[in-house]
């Protein structure tokens, strides 16, 4: 008699990047690439003991999946086919449509293949320097956000400037 093995809990990531001009105007290009190099190396990490999927949503002007190096999409991979961001990768200009990035990463990560609904868990993290001023979606945005906040499967972790709401 063969023993099924349990499977690892899954994690769905989003990372949700402001590119917006303010971003380099303030000069946070750096920091912000270590911090996004820092979640990758997180999730690369974490996925010993999970199944861990990353999904990179970059905002200014609109929200956009981010690309890899050789143009695929960054969406549902596996962290460890994920390369650290450098200043060629990411080059911030444009508005700031922060709840366009917070709509599509959350309607993104539902059309991800889920496991089992007790072992799978979504994380959208968001990190922004400003405050939004270009979104088109804000509205629906904030209806999603709003009608997973009683989902214990769902997470969204803003880090924002000092004093922002």
């Amino acid at each position: 008699m063969s023993t099924q093995q349990p499977s690892k809990p899954t994690t769905h990531m989003a990372f949700v990047i402001d590119a917006s001009s303010s971003i380099s105007t303030y000069s946070l290009t750096d920091k912000m690439i270590s911090m996004i190099n820092a979640d990758i190396d997180v999730a690369k990490a974490m996925a010993a003991d999970h199944q861990i999927t990353v999904t990179i949503i970059v905002f200014a002007d609109y929200a956009r999946i981010a690309r890899d190096s050789k143009g695929r999409e960054i969406c549902g991979v596996d962290p460890e086919s994920l390369q650290h961001l450098t200043r060629r990768d990411y080059a911030p200009n444009g508005m700031t449509a922060l709840f366009d990035g917070v709509k599509l990463a959350i309607e993104t990560l539902r059309t991800l293949s889920c496991g089992p609904a007790d072992t799978t868990s979504f994380l959208v993290k968001v990190v922004t320097d400003g405050e939004e001023n270009q979104s088109q979606f804000r509205r629906r945005a904030i209806t999603l956000m709003d009608s997973l906040k009683d989902d214990d499967r769902w997470t969204f972790a803003f880090a924002l400037p000092r004093g922002a709401k």
